[in-house]
């Protein structure tokens, strides 16, 4: 066997060597990875000189073989550091990348977090804001549905006659209303839960020891918060302490109602329980604390001025005795306003995750809760803020209108009385009676008050009214605008007969004060009127409101009041005027028809008599040429033998000529034409039963829709 045969059946397999047989060896041999080895090693052999000459050589080449096998592997090996280095950089540019935008994310959520706040913080009521809160918490959270309920009382339903409390029953249970949702939950709007068939109302049910639960949303009696007792601490679930209910798996809880078909999901409910400030009552108080307050601060500042004068004479007395003085301490305590007084209003914020099979996050569940937290807050400082600008308002009005009624309230109404007074110089009215011209004084006084409401100084306080948040007499304007023409649910809270102040405070503009000067209350008024609008209603319901309360209150307020009371008397005075005109009118005609109806039967009468008179004296001198003719007759006959025989024509009476000779004589009387029927739609003339307002209650302006 030659040596190529042998290399060749030792180092390459049967394939290779058939690969290897065509070429001939000595390209083989030359080949660099062969021909340079061996030309190296045998180099090194010369060089070196072992004993051993072919084992040296063989483990010369098998070192030669390993250090090509680790070059490559540390080839490869490099290689792959460089191939694990590049994914490794690639995923942490990846990773990078995500939690870059993770942290975007997170950044662009703190943002619209940190603006719904701003703006949640911002907000100048109850209503502005709350379906904005509920988009952004259904937006932030991915819920399903988010959706406010305001606990209340149960409304009784209402009538033409109801009054501003007739949709009010203590005796009817408490329920949560829903008065705002989330954009694709406004089905939920204005629905209802009652107590006995909701585990909602279980969030207010926390009970001091000792104690029974207070019923939710109910007619509290104002709180002083300086003289609050420790209120019960909420009750603490999932370690989070506020007062909250969280169901993780609806189709588990059977004290649920659905409004739609039930699906799989969680439901989150919160208390939204806070003190609200906006009463009556509580800006009365408010008022009086700042005189109280006032006064309090003088008489400090008096006593510390006396006292730092005895002081000084004391020291004076002791330096010129010679005597050391020290100077005594005195600390004299802070004069403030005491806090608002205040009543609990409660609403709930609902939250859910129906139709995703999804449970909140513990995290998710507080960033709810502190967020129901802030808006209790907030609600709480926009209400103080809002009575704090009412109290201003109110004491800068009532020290402009004592200017006011100094410089021109005199001249003003002086003007007013002129102008009734320039009424009846009127020529017609020289005859006219009293109530006639009663009504004509009071058309001239009624035109003359609302010109200066329209314009000027009263226009310009009416529309300051409406910045009140809290306004005090609202019914002058619910009545105002009933007197104007304006239904019910147009100015009114909805199922209700009260006042919807957010709403009509925007009504009061340039078109309410020229339909006030273009009103009249005279001449019919055939429209339909709901019994609220009749003018026995208003008359009835404003006797209420003492005249000098609401001119202590607002000088401009108390001038529309007396416009809309000039309006029902002179109203009433003018249906009252037509109507006696109507009923002299329906007497003299029917005067007139019997003294036609006398003259018809004395015509008729003296007529019969004329013709019959005529006829006889007509017979009567035919007779009598009848007899003349006889005797010219006898004569005849006596003569020629001859009979003639005479009668009396029928008489015939000439009717037209005696008619017309008796009306020159007796002229015909004249039937006035019947007074046409006058409709006076907006007043009973003798009701049987109107409805009254009770006496005047403590209202809130913020009612939620109203609400809401």
């Amino acid at each position: 066997m030659c040596i190529r045969d042998r290399y060749m059946g030792q180092d390459m397999s049967v394939k290779e060597k058939e690969k290897m047989i065509g070429p001939p060896l000595i390209e083989y041999l030359a080949a660099p990875e062969i021909a340079n080895i061996i030309s190296k090693g045998m180099s090194i052999l010369y060089e070196k000189q072992p004993r051993n000459p072919v084992e040296y050589l063989a483990l010369w080449l098998l070192n030669q073989s390993n250090e090509k096998l680790i070059k490559q592997k540390f080839e490869d090996g490099k290689k792959n550091t460089k191939q694990l280095q590049e994914k490794y950089e690639r995923e942490k540019k990846r990773r990078a990348d995500e939690k870059a935008l993770e942290d975007e994310k997170a950044k662009q959520k703190m943002l619209e977090v940190t603006a719904f706040r701003e703006r949640v913080a911002k907000s100048l009521s109850i209503n502005q804001e709350i379906f904005l809160i509920c988009d952004f918490l259904q937006k932030y959270l991915q819920a399903t549905g988010v959706y406010i309920g305001h606990v209340e009382r149960t409304k009784k339903p209402i009538t033409e006659e109801s009054n501003d409390q007739g949709h009010i029953d203590e005796s009817l249970p408490q329920i949560i209303r829903y008065v705002a949702a989330s954009a694709d939950h406004k089905f939920v709007l204005e629905q209802t839960l009652k107590a006995d068939e909701t585990i909602t109302f279980s969030i207010f049910q926390a009970v001091p020891e000792g104690g029974a639960a207070p019923a939710p949303g109910g007619e509290e009696e104002e709180q002083n918060p300086a003289k609050k007792e420790e209120q019960p601490e909420a009750k603490k679930e999932d370690g989070i302490k506020y007062p909250h209910k969280f169901i993780p798996d609806v189709t588990k809880e059977s004290k649920l109602k659905f409004f739609r078909v039930p699906k799989l999901g969680c439901y989150l409910v919160v208390s939204l329980k806070y003190n609200s400030c906006l009463y009556e009552s509580s800006l009365d108080k408010a008022i009086e604390a700042f005189h109280e307050t006032k006064d309090r601060k003088e008489k400090q500042e008096r006593e510390i001025q006396d006292h730092e004068e005895s002081t000084q004479k004391e020291k004076r007395d002791k330096e010129a005795a010679g005597e050391e003085y020290h100077e005594p301490h005195k600390e004299w305590p802070k004069v403030v306003e005491p806090p608002y007084l205040t009543k609990e209003r409660d609403y709930v914020l609902c939250v859910d995750t129906l139709g995703q099979d999804r449970v909140f996050t513990e995290e998710e569940r507080k960033f709810v809760i502190d967020i129901a937290q802030h808006i209790v807050n907030c609600w709480q400082e926009c209400e103080n803020i809002a009575l704090t600008k009412d109290k201003q308002l109110r004491l800068a009005i009532k020290l402009r209108d004592e200017e006011f009624k100094n410089e021109e309230f005199g001249r003003i109404n002086d003007e007013i009385e002129k102008a009734g007074e320039d009424a009846l110089s009127d020529e017609t009215l020289v005859e006219a009676k009293e109530d006639e011209k009663e009504m004509a004084s009071g058309f001239g006084r009624i035109k003359c008050l609302a010109k200066h409401l329209a314009i000027g100084r009263y226009k310009q306080e009416i529309i300051e009214l409406t910045q009140y948040t809290v306004l005090k007499f609202q019914r002058i304007f619910q009545y105002a605008f009933y007197l104007l023409g304006c239904k019910r649910e147009d100015i009114c809270e909805k199922n209700t007969n009260t006042l919807h102040w957010n709403k009509v405070r925007t009504m009061i503009n340039e078109e309410f004060f020229t339909k006030l000067s273009e009103y009249t209350p005279i001449g019919p008024k055939p429209s339909p009127c709901p019994k609220y609008r009749l003018i026995n209603a208003i008359e009835k319901n404003l006797e209420e409101i003492k005249e000098d309360d609401v001119a202590a209150y607002s000088t401009s307020y108390h001038q529309l009041l007396r416009w809309i009371k000039e309006c029902v008397k002179i109203r009433k005075l003018n249906i009252n005027v037509r109507k006696n005109k109507r009923q002299a009118a329906k007497e003299e005609r029917e005067k007139k028809t019997k003294e036609r109806e006398e003259w018809q039967k004395k015509r008729g009468e003296e007529l019969t008599n004329a013709i019959n008179e005529a006829k006889a004296n007509w017979i009567a001198e035919k007779q009598k040429e009848i007899e003349q003719s006889k005797a010219e007759q006898d004569e005849f006959e006596n003569l020629e033998g001859i009979v003639v025989k005479q009668e009396i024509p029928e008489y015939k009476a000439d009717e037209a000529a005696l008619m017309t000779e008796w009306d020159e004589k007796n002229p015909p009387i004249e039937i006035p034409p019947e007074a046409a029927e006058e409709i006076d739609n907006d007043y009973e003339a003798n009701p049987c039963l109107l409805y009254t307002s009770p006496s005047p209650r403590d209202a809130t302006l913020s009612r939620m829709p109203s609400s809401a």
